[in-house]
């Protein structure tokens, strides 16, 4: 076995060992969270784990993230920041700092 091979077998088995690490935490975390909790609506109440209002939450704030990005770039895409472009300002951004206008007079 050359050098090559023994460092791509020691990234696998860094890279396996990772993975297992990772599938043992959600399992800890999903038997850890798997209480049952009583959700207080407005109006009722209902019994529910914790992974499962962890994962919906989770769902939740997923999808309300892709929707906003999505509007974001159609709001962009149509033109909607065309205002601040149409606007005529000076060339001067920053004003008279030093009023130096009143100087040159």
């Amino acid at each position: 076995m050359n050098e090559h091979d023994r460092d791509r077998e020691w990234r696998l088995w860094l890279a396996l060992g990772l993975l297992a690490l990772v599938v043992a935490y959600i399992i800890a975390f999903v038997v850890e969270n798997s209480k049952r909790v009583t959700i207080h609506w407005v109006f009722a109440s209902s019994h529910s784990s914790v992974i499962w209002l962890i994962v919906v939450n989770l769902l939740i704030g997923l999808a309300a993230g892709l929707l906003l990005s999505s509007l974001y770039r159609r709001r962009r895409r149509r033109g909607h920041t065309k205002v601040a472009h149409d606007r005529r300002e000076p060339a001067d951004s920053r004003g008279d700092v030093g009023r130096r206008d009143e100087a040159e007079r």
